[in-house]
This record gives C-alpha cells, structure tokens and sequence, in this order.
C-alpha cells in the first residue's frame, strides 16, 4: 500500500512542478484525499489514480490550477455519486464523462440520466440546462460538468456518496474500508497523521457497525421467530417424512439386491 501510495503522490507532485512550484495545488490535491474515504468512500490511493486520469482533462481549457482541481473534485464527486444512486461502478462513470469531455457522447446514456448518446441528445441536455448554444463543440469541460451535475439533480444524485457513507450499509462498510486502508498505508509513513488516521477508521467503523447492529437483531429476532414455526412443520408431516425416507431406503436395498449377482460375477 505505501509503495502504491509513494509512486501515486510523486505523479501528483510532478503534475505542479514538484514540491516547491506546486505547493499550494499539491497540499490542495492531498487534504481532498485525505477525506476521501468520506466524501467518495476512497482510500487516498484510489483516489490519486482517479485525480491523476480525470485532472488533465478538465485542465485542458482552464487556466488557472486551482480552479481545475476544483473541478476535478466535482466531477470526481458528481462520478461517485451517480455510481451510489443507480448501481453501477465507478469506472463505467468514468469513462462516460471523460468521452464526453472529449468531444463523444457516445456512451453518455450509460449514466441513466435521460441523455440520448449523441451529439444531438447531450445539445438537448445543454438547451434543459440553460446553455443556449447551436453545438456541442462551443462547450468547454466546465460547461459539460455543469449540465450533468444539473441533470444529475433532478434524479436526487449530488451528495448521494457522502450521505450513504454514514448512513447505509454498503456506503459505510465502503467508507470503513477506505479508512482502513488509509490506516495500513500510513504505518509506513513517517509524515502520516496516525492519530487522524485512527480517528477516521473509528468514525467509519462506528458508522457502520450503527448501521449493521439493527439489521443484525432484527434478523436474530427473524430466526427466533423462524425455528419454532419450522418445528412446528416438520411435527405437522414427520409421518410423511419418515413414510418417505423408508420408501427410499427400500428402493435403495431393492436395486442392490437385484444388482448383487452381476456385482458378484463381475468380482
């Protein structure tokens, strides 16, 4: 994990210019990984291989730095957030909103938002949102990012990955997860916040077992309430149940003895 963990941060470091060219970008990029685990139930990994992929894309026509990893974030959110609300995974996410950011929409349907593939189908969704352009060229990544984060509300999508990350099952074993290997990644760094660390793996792990404890009694009371009736059942038809098992094994001692002279020839 913190092998993983120094090549991606070194990647991040080298996209600003190193440590001391980029160091307001740099710190920026770490304490959003740093809550990962939260906000988009990532480990800090996941998270550097996502922002490394996503980052150049949205920076292509954006100037300012900070700006794009502020855009970056959002789109990293507004990914996770859709793969929260309607089941699929994350990458498939991905790799629809990053054809779209270069110019194909071919697989924008994929998202489950209503937005036809195509070059027409995402203009509509442009028009819906406000942006009264004749082409889908004239929209910038920003623009892009925009109209599906305004789609993407009418379905009750924002905020869905931070909201199961304390309150549901999946999203807060997913969290706990997260922290966890966030935890194990910083035993080998000597510049880790471990006290922080613990701290996030505590939360996550509370949340998850407040999450779990309910549905675990409710289960043990399902059981309680399941033997006894399941008693009751086999009292109800134990004659045929044994009728049965007899009828078995007669059938079974009536075929070996029909076949025990060929058995014994064939010896």
């Amino acid at each position: 994990n913190y092998a993983e963990y120094e090549q991606l941060t070194g990647g991040v470091e080298s996209m600003f210019g190193g440590v001391e060219k980029g160091a307001e970008q740099i710190k920026k990029v770490t304490e959003t990984a740093n809550e990962a685990w939260k906000n988009l139930t990532m480990s800090q990994n996941d998270y550097y291989k996502n922002f490394t992929s996503t980052y150049p894309l949205m920076k292509n026509d954006i100037e300012d730095q900070n700006e794009a990893i502020e855009q970056t974030n959002r789109l990293m959110t507004l990914e996770s957030d859709l793969a929260n609300t309607f089941g699929y995974s994350v990458e498939q996410a991905s790799t629809a909103i990053n054809w779209a950011l270069k110019g194909s929409f071919n697989y924008i349907d994929n998202l489950n938002l209503g937005i036809k593939g195509t070059q027409e189908g995402f203009l509509e969704a442009a028009h819906n949102a406000g942006y009264m352009v004749d082409g889908v060229e004239e929209l910038t990544s920003s623009d892009i990012l925009d109209i599906l984060e305004k789609t993407a509300k009418q379905y009750g999508v924002l905020g869905k990955t931070a909201e199961e990350a304390m309150k549901t099952i999946q999203g807060s074993t997913k969290a706990t997860k997260a922290a966890w290997t966030n935890l194990v990644t910083g035993i080998a760094d000597d510049n880790a916040d471990f006290d922080k660390l613990i701290d996030n793996f505590v939360e996550s792990a509370g949340a998850m077992f407040d999450n779990l404890l309910p549905r675990i009694l409710i289960a043990i009371q399902g059981i309680g309430k399941l033997i006894p009736e399941l008693g009751t059942i086999i009292l109800e038809h134990l004659p045929e149940i044994m009728e049965t098992g007899q009828n078995i094994i007669n059938g079974l001692m009536q075929a070996i003895i029909q076949a025990l002279p060929t058995l014994i020839e064939t010896g």
